[in-house]
């Protein structure tokens, strides 16, 4: 049998782990300031993204585990509707090339074989983990010792394949592709979404179908916009939002391994490393 907590014993159990977590992001947020403004927002926007994440179990390798087992569509409608709105809200500043006096730029890489090889080391990994990028983060943070051990490795991993950055992108491949910049930015967000409705057309062709509702479900609250959890639907907007003010201000959009790489860099360095006397090309100061 279940046993029920009431919703006001469950806050004053809640209330230390609060608490602590505010005092952190204050004294952070303090940290930060001293590196200017620009950082300050970034990790702003940064605490956003990770409530939007756990508030709403927002994942991306989990969705389409979900989906293909349990044909449940929820979390894969709730990317796809992230996508699009992030292609709107993208478009114009990348059409410009510019915002806020900076160059902005999107996260254009290179098509090949490392990144097909990539792709698969890393699939399988997070599904034998249980969540992406994003997923490991907010789970780790949430206190699930599993996911820190990801972590660990998911930073050892990328600062290992960054070593051998050159290797890897010796391999075959297209270069880079940016439909904005190939076909004109109004064709290429119509491709993007005539494709992504056909791809979820598809899905429901073949009995997916979203099992858990998308919006508020219920009485909205205060409470429970800060304390959670949220629709699929306003974390999924948010992202997509917090995504763009991303791309304002850094000039780039929000990525995620790439910082994971870069802090076990940044930690051998600490302990002696020299960076200068391998292949490693991590611009340290960005």
């Amino acid at each position: 049998m279940p046993i029920s907590i009431h919703p006001v014993t469950a806050f004053r159990m809640q209330t230390p782990y609060v608490a602590a977590a505010l005092i952190t992001i204050m004294v952070v947020a303090g940290f930060v300031s001293g590196h200017g403004l620009k950082r300050l927002l970034l990790f702003i926007i940064g605490v956003g993204i990770g409530l939007a994440l756990y508030h709403a179990a927002f994942g991306f390798t989990a969705a389409y585990r979900q989906a293909i087992r349990d044909k449940d569509l929820t979390g894969v409608a709730a990317q796809f509707v992230m996508l699009i709105l992030a292609m709107l809200l993208f478009a114009p500043v990348l059409a410009e090339g510019e915002a806020l006096g900076q160059r902005v730029g999107g996260a254009v890489a290179p098509v090949g074989l490392s990144m097909a090889f990539g792709a698969f080391i890393f699939g399988l990994g997070m599904q034998l983990a249980g969540g992406c990028g994003s997923g490991t983060l907010y789970t780790a943070g949430g206190g699930n010792v599993r996911m820190v051990l990801v972590l660990l490795f998911f930073c050892l991993g990328g600062f290992w394949g960054s070593l051998d950055l050159g290797a890897w992108q010796s391999l075959p491949g297209i270069g880079s592709v940016s439909l904005g910049e190939r076909f004109g930015w109004p064709q290429a967000i119509t491709l993007q979404i005539a494709v992504i409705a056909c791809v979820y057309w598809a899905m429901r062709r073949l009995g997916g179908r979203v099992h858990r509702p998308l919006g508020w479900h219920g009485e909205f609250t205060w409470d429970r916009l800060l304390r959670g959890p949220w629709p699929m639907l306003q974390s999924a907007g948010s992202l997509a939002l917090f995504n763009w003010l991303t791309l304002l201000i850094a000039g780039h959009p929000w990525s995620i391994t790439w910082a994971f790489a870069l802090w076990t860099a940044k930690a051998a360095m600490a302990f002696g490393w020299d960076p200068h006397t391998s292949h490693l090309e991590l611009k340290f100061n960005s």
